[in-house]
């Protein structure tokens, strides 16, 4: 019964409460990014509308900055990734044969691929498909929309669609994509491959795991600056794609290469240690502490996101190393805001805040939230299509209500039958397959299998819970 949309869909809408020992929050967190994502996308692309002076002053609102740094969505799931993979390796305490053992970690990458592939894959023949038979006034207006014209991307997928199923489409040019948003999957996966090394480390011991964890990040930085002076980059993704006339060189040196992002990864690698040992405990900090850190991680994130809206907007001019600093630092502090709010609801130390984020129902929509990232860029482009003439821009408010919502709730109405078409059967395969594949009579499966991962957006389990008794696993 895998592949059963009769069977598969309830287990999507369950809205159970998270099993214990789950990190709570995750799925508000993967929700609210989710439409994050979408919102940033839509945006960009109204900006090639039929009126030049919005085109030119819509970045002007200090709203607009929330959805033009819409980028520490992605960072966010970085973060999210990272505290997984080392949360669901360190919450079981495995002996150093297991970590040590070759076919530890081949089911590592094997389990990791063999959930993550087939919905993104499926979905690019999909597009292939399809887009040439997508037509509209935005298409007509904006032939080169999305980077590409419509049939040189047709041509691109059949030619370098290989590329997707290796992970790794960002590593050979921005322009030659074959479906533009899945370079975050290849990011987070070759960021999955290099994971080994760290949780090895800190396995070893914590203070080589943390001094490992830190010189990388430290490098990443350097490189940051590096190529921040060299190719003269901007400090904003809406900025390159827009205004920069080194938008080529933003996006493939910097945007979309793991050894650039890696910083909130390697950050949620040492959130989710950290998890993983004081799992089960009460760990306690005065109420001022608390209150504290809630207001500088709320004062940190405003600033991360809203900090460069006169550098946006174009009336200030930054420097490189202003531009390096804010390009490094910005994420993450970001990172570190969100970890903090993971953590203080893990703990109890979130209030209503934590009431709020733990509720049942966002549990269908975390669940549904990686489907709904491979889904939502075709459904911007049949949403911008389904007009009778170009896209008129009105104000920020009139994207959010005409654009935004209607894209958010047609991209999780696309992930549901996805998710029931191909993640679901595939996550029940994948069970069975280790199942079978992993000792039961020394040791648990999960000692085989030392890591998750679902996908690098929807929350990722275990081998052992993978599936529960009833199918998907929470």
């Amino acid at each position: 019964l895998a592949f059963s949309f009769y069977t598969n869909a309830p287990l999507l809408l369950d809205t159970q409460p998270p099993k214990e020992g789950t990190i709570r929050s995750m799925a508000c967190i993967r929700f609210i990014s989710m439409v994050w994502v979408a919102a940033g996308h839509i945006l960009a692309q109204s900006a090639m509308n039929d009126r030049l002076l919005p085109a030119l002053t819509m970045w002007n609102p200090i709203l607009s900055t929330a959805f033009t740094n819409a980028f520490f969505s992605v960072d966010t799931f970085f973060l999210l990734s990272g505290i997984l993979v080392a949360y669901l390796f360190f919450k079981t305490r495995r002996p150093s044969k297991v970590v040590w053992n070759p076919i530890t970690w081949l089911l590592f990458y094997l389990h990791r691929y063999l959930r993550l592939t087939p919905p993104i894959m499926m979905f690019i023949g999909f597009y292939t498909v399809v887009l040439p038979f997508m037509v509209g006034p935005w298409i007509a207006f904006n032939p080169l929309n999305f980077g590409v014209h419509t049939d040189e991307k047709v041509q691109v997928c059949q030619k370098y669609w290989w590329r997707n199923a290796l992970y790794i489409s960002n590593l050979l040019g921005h322009e030659h994509e074959c479906y533009g948003i899945s370079w975050y999957l290849a990011v987070d996966t070759q960021l999955y491959v290099a994971a080994p090394v760290f949780l090895i480390a800190l396995h070893i011991s914590p203070i080589v795991g943390a001094i490992l964890l830190f010189l990388c990040c430290v490098a990443s930085v350097a490189y940051v600056y590096v190529i921040t002076y060299r190719y003269d980059l901007p400090a904003s993704e809406l900025v390159a794609y827009v205004f920069s006339k080194h938008e080529r060189e933003f996006f493939n040196e910097y945007y979309e290469m793991p050894w650039t992002r890696c910083t909130p990864y390697l950050i949620g690698l040492g959130v989710g240690y950290f998890l993983a040992r004081n799992r089960g405990r009460r760990l306690r900090l005065h109420r001022v502490i608390i209150v504290a850190v809630w207001i500088i991680a709320t004062v940190v994130s405003l600033l991360s996101v809203f900090g460069p809206h006169d550098y946006i907007k174009g009336d200030q001019e930054w420097s490189k190393f202003v531009r390096g600093t804010y390009n490094n630092f910005a994420r993450i502090a970001w990172s570190l805001a969100v970890s903090w709010v993971i953590v203080a609801n893990t703990f109890g130390w979130g209030g209503p805040i934590a009431a709020f984020m733990d509720h049942p129902l966002w549990q269908p929509l975390g669940r549904l939230s990686y489907c709904a990232y491979i889904v939502h860029s075709y459904v911007i482009l049949y949403v911008f299509n389904l007009d009778d003439r170009p896209t008129h821009y009105v104000s920020i408010w009139q994207t959010y209500v005409h654009r935004i919502i209607p894209v958010v709730v047609l991209s999780y109405l696309g992930a549901f039958i996805w998710s029931c078409l191909f993640e679901v059967p595939i996550a029940m395969l994948d069970k069975m397959l280790f199942e079978g594949m992993t000792p039961k009579s020394k040791s648990r499966s999960s000692e085989a299998v030392p890591a998750p991962a679902r996908s690098p957006i929807e929350e990722e389990v275990s081998a052992e819970g993978a599936t529960s008794s009833r199918g998907l696993g929470r």
